[in-house]
């Protein structure tokens, strides 16, 4: 009866690690969400943010030069 407890315990703390470690790993560093925009995660923000590329710069010049 004491092994039980004993194995329930280093599972406990096994989850308990793993859990840890995938908080400290954070979300993947890019997604894209339903309308195909691309967000970027900044670990030390916290946040997502649009990821601008050259399509984005290239649209947003177009608009300005008309």
């Amino acid at each position: 009866m004491g092994d039980i407890d004993f194995e329930e315990q280093l599972e406990l703390e096994r989850l308990d690690r793993e859990k840890k470690q995938k908080e400290a790993e954070g979300p993947p560093s890019v997604k894209v969400d339903e309308d195909g925009t691309t967000y970027e995660w900044d670990p030390e923000k916290k946040a997502w943010f649009p990821k601008v590329g050259l399509t984005t710069v290239t649209w947003v010049f177009s608009l300005l030069l008309y």
